[in-house]
């Protein structure tokens, strides 16, 4: 400005226009200085609710960039951990398979390794087995006529041994022991006759033997059964003993009654007391017994009690199909328990002897030894070939 000012011509100041100034009162020259004071104040107060307000702005703005921030780090740290999880998914599946081919693997393995030891077996077996046949042959081709009868002998004595045993079979036995008898005598060697003599006495023993008839026993059970009928029902013993006792006090009470009628006609009031007494006797009767009295069965008891003996017999006819002697045995005792419990004895007595005879039957007697003949023939065979061996070397 002040170059400019000094730049001008007097000329140029000339042609500018003069304004005149207005006269400056005192009290108009203090009027701005204290609107400018005041001005000064209201901006001083403003200033603290400014920066109060910009730095509460500036909070926001960065409490909300902050947060979009935040929100960006969890939206990356979300998707990081969904491709940590499909990695993860991924990772679970691949061991899986890998787990399952090594499983399928293994389970080959070991198949291959079966189907080996499987061979392995049947070869050793087949070995086995091969050796065995030419052990047999070779003991065979070495065996002396004599020792193909004696091998004969012992197998029939054990097919007898095992026929009595296993199958109770008396005749199968004796035919078999008869058939290594036979064998034995076309021998015709002295040495075997300890062997002959031990047969005999077993094949007498076996037709000796108690052989029990089990279908005649489960039909006579069966016939017992079905001829089964009802019986008369035991009386108790003091009853029937001093039945004809109390008739003949009755009787003499009842023959007593009258008389004291006619003496009560006489004696007054002792008479009628005699009387009344004698009235009460023919009337009641006192027993006395030792033991508790048991009432007789009424008509569906006894049913009951015929039920019960036809069911025991029933069972033991059973138990003979199944040669249970044990049980066999107890249900017979057991109807004749109930037979002298309830029934008449002469009544009941047939049916009593038969279920005894019943009784006395044994269904598995015991069985004769019939081995001692194949202990002994072993022993003499075994002597031989001691003798012998002795005589080569």
């Amino acid at each position: 400005m002040n170059a400019e000012e000094n730049n001008r011509t007097p000329g140029e100041d000339a042609e500018l226009p003069l304004i005149e100034a207005e006269p400056v009162t005192p009290g108009a020259a203090e009027a701005p200085a204290q609107d400018g004071a005041g001005r000064g104040r209201g901006a001083a107060r403003l200033l603290p609710w400014l920066l109060v307000l910009l730095l509460a702005g500036a909070l926001l703005a960065g409490g909300w960039l902050g947060w979009q921030q935040l929100r960006g780090l969890q939206r990356q740290a979300q998707a990081q951990q969904e491709r940590l999880a499909a990695l993860q998914t991924q990772l679970d599946r691949a061991r899986r398979q890998q787990d399952e081919r090594l499983q399928a693997l293994q389970q080959a393995i070991d198949g291959l390794r079966q189907g080996d030891r499987k061979r392995l077996d049947d070869l050793e077996q087949r070995v086995e087995t091969l050796q065995q046949a030419l052990e047999v042959e070779r003991e065979r081709s070495g065996r002396t006529p004599r020792d193909w009868v004696t091998a004969e002998v012992a197998y029939l004595i054990r097919i007898a041994s095992q026929r009595l045993r296993l199958m109770r079979d008396y005749e199968g036995a004796i035919a078999a022991l008869q058939a290594a008898d036979g064998r034995l005598r076309d021998l015709a060697d002295p040495a075997l006759l300890p062997v002959r003599e031990r047969l005999a006495d077993d094949i007498q023993r076996l037709k000796q033997a108690e052989r029990p008839d089990l279908v005649g026993i489960a039909l006579r059970l069966d016939r017992m059964v079905a001829g089964l009928r009802p019986l008369p029902l035991r009386i108790p013993a003091r009853e029937r003993g001093t039945a004809g006792v109390e008739a003949g006090a009755n009787a003499a009470a009842a023959e007593a009654a009258p008389a004291a009628d006619d003496q009560s006609d006489g004696k007054g009031w002792k008479g009628m007391l005699a009387d009344a007494w004698a009235r009460l006797r023919a009337r009641v009767t006192v027993r006395h017994y030792d033991e508790t009295v048991q009432h007789l069965p009424d008509r569906e008891r006894e049913l009951l009690l015929a039920q019960l003996l036809r069911l025991r017999l029933e069972a033991a006819r059973v138990d003979v199909l199944r040669q249970d002697d044990a049980d066999y045995h107890r249900q017979l005792r057991a109807a004749l328990k109930l037979i002298d419990a309830y029934y008449h004895d002469e009544a009941a007595h047939p049916l009593r002897s038969e279920i005894e005879a019943l009784d006395r039957i044994r269904l598995r007697p015991p069985l004769p030894d019939v081995s001692g003949a194949l202990t002994l023939l072993q022993e003499i065979e075994s002597r031989r070939r001691l003798q012998a061996g002795e005589k080569g070397a």
